[in-house]
């Protein structure tokens, strides 16, 4: 049979993602239950953390029950939302009864919400999908079978990237193993160094719940953001082996305009949770890895100076860029490079456009 890795390796449009689908829609003979009916242990519990989420939850949650593998069950975890997610979910349970809906009272975030269910889930495994993407049928079952002695293992995932009001026109696809510069060719044992070293964050793994259970392992609830990133990173540091493979089953939504306003929040809490990563002993006793945890601290910051510089250019605030430089008269040399950036990225399209006016655009 088809997968849609090759697609993926080749960063094709979208319609591969679908065409794919269509080849893969029929279950793998003798796995096919009676829909709706809840397995008495189901092997894989499904967390669906979901906030507004009421326009994506349905091909969601539809995703995973279609999956070949269709011993599971699918927890949505309602995270106070204000539009008609939580009446949705009370559908969908209502018509699967593999389907379970969790709700918190106040809005408590993503790593709340996935605590949530992990305190509920009572598959083998625990499989994370979002509220706005989706599965290929095969998911699950190619996962399960190579990552049989494994405690986590994981997919590609292949980023779609759509215009800014959702229609998917024009939408293309890129593998995001490729886009983050790690090659593999076979099911590849990964470890916390290559993990932090290429920024995996993006990825979507299966957990051994038992493991998770032995090592008491839980989303830090005080992230906002990168909570799965810092998750993955103490997963592997609690000695978890970690398969991966190049294929790609999960489809992530990645729509214009779609990263967060606040993004100097972002940049501080990601700073204070690599700086507490750095004093972790499973850190300071791995000299390689340390030297990955600090670059990558070091990124941390270099990126957060980079977005200010970039704003305040944009905002034509040279009055407080120039403040910045005063105290930090490190990031002169990072305006700089923005800006020899921008002119060079002026330049090219002035050659390909000769009687075009080019429009300045800062690079991010």
């Amino acid at each position: 049979m088809a997968t849609l890795g090759s697609q993926a390796r080749g960063l094709g449009p979208i319609a591969a993602a679908q065409q794919q689908d269509s080849l893969s829609s029929e279950p793998a003979t003798g796995q096919r239950s009676s829909c709706g009916v809840v397995p008495d242990r189901p092997r894989v519990s499904v967390v669906i953390p979901a906030y507004n989420a009421a326009q994506h939850l349905h091909a969601a949650v539809g995703s995973a029950l279609a999956q070949t593998e269709n011993r599971l069950e699918v927890l949505v975890v309602d995270d106070a939302s204000t539009d008609a997610t939580r009446e949705l979910a009370v559908r969908l349970a209502s018509e699967d009864a593999r389907v379970r809906l969790l709700c918190n009272d106040v809005n408590k975030g993503v790593a709340a919400s996935r605590n949530c269910a992990l305190a509920e889930a009572r598959g083998d495994w625990i499989a994370l999908l979002d509220a706005d993407d989706t599965w290929l049928p095969q998911r699950l079952e190619q996962l399960l079978m190579v990552g049989a002695g494994a405690d986590v293992v994981a997919d590609d995932v292949f980023i779609v990237r759509e215009d800014g009001d959702g229609s998917g026109g024009g939408s293309e696809a890129v593998s995001f193993l490729r886009w983050a510069n790690f090659d593999i060719r076979t099911p590849h044992r990964l470890t916390a160094a290559e993990f932090v070293q290429h920024d995996l964050g993006f990825l979507k793994p299966l957990f051994r719940r038992s493991f998770l259970s032995e090592k008491s392992l839980q989303y830090d609830e005080t992230l906002r953001v990168a909570e799965d990133f810092y998750f993955y990173v103490h997963v592997l540091l609690a000695g978890a082996t970690w398969v991966q493979v190049r294929d790609a089953y999960y489809s992530y939504r990645r729509r214009a305009g779609s990263l967060s306003r606040d993004s100097e929040n972002i940049f501080r809490q990601h700073a204070a949770s690599s700086a507490e990563l750095l004093d972790s002993p499973a850190v300071r006793e791995d000299r390689a890895l340390l030297l990955v945890v600090l670059r990558f601290h070091k990124g941390v910051h270099e990126r957060r100076a980079k977005h200010v510089v970039l704003q305040l250019i944009r905002q034509r605030r040279f009055g407080e860029l120039a403040r910045v430089l005063r105290a930090r008269p490190g990031d002169g040399l990072l305006t700089l490079m923005v800006i020899s950036q921008n002119l060079r990225l002026r330049m090219r399209r002035r050659l390909r456009h000769p009687f075009h006016p080019v429009k300045a655009r800062i690079l991010e």
